[in-house]
């Protein structure tokens, strides 16, 4: 319901009232799930983490166990196809949205976020590499994925985007591998 919301009228539109009318309810009726609309998107995240998981893994179960590089690819894709498939749960997650941070759930979801790419770039990086360069490495990751997918579901790729979904897919795919040679393992 939030995310027809969302795609309708914008996420400043979302609201518990909106929600209820939505859902065909007393307006009353999602207070008694929620105490606020901060606790609403609060919850909303939640999911959208779970659900980017959830892709992520089927992502990964699908590259080659012994190819550590394709493996951390797999995470970036996966990031990137699930932003692109629920844009209104990326806004929530990731953009200028007042969540509950002390929210126990919330926190368990993004350490779970956090661990599964901090897996994929380790896979990548093997054990040798320095702690600084460990750190360099995962922010650029995590700044082009994510980047790449905030661009895009901000539509602030529309002019240099093919017009064919698949073209505009394999095209940001094909610009996140470039960065591959700075994972490359450090030879001993």
């Amino acid at each position: 319901m939030v995310d027809q919301i969302i795609t309708r009228d914008g996420l400043p539109a979302v609201s518990l009232r909106a929600c209820a009318r939505q859902l065909g309810v007393s307006p009353s009726a999602p207070f008694r799930h929620f105490a606020d609309k901060r606790a609403l998107l609060t919850a909303y995240a939640v999911s959208g983490f779970d659900q980017m998981l959830a892709i992520i893994a089927q992502r990964q179960a699908n590259a080659p166990p012994d190819n550590p590089m394709r493996r951390f690819r797999a995470v970036g894709e996966g990031y990137f196809d699930f932003a692109i498939r629920h844009p209104g749960h990326f806004q929530v997650m990731f953009g200028a949205v007042a969540l509950d941070r002390d929210d126990p759930d919330l926190q368990a979801a993004e350490a779970r976020l956090s661990a599964c790419l901090s897996g994929g770039l380790d896979g990548a990086l093997g054990v040798s590499e320095p702690a600084a360069i460990r750190a360099q490495k995962g922010l650029l990751a995590w700044a082009v994925v994510h980047g790449l997918a905030c661009l895009t579901v901000d539509r602030q790729l529309d002019d240099i985007l093919p017009d064919d979904p698949h073209e505009q897919r394999r095209f940001l795919l094909s610009t996140m591998a470039m960065m591959a040679p700075a994972f490359q393992r450090i030879a001993e």
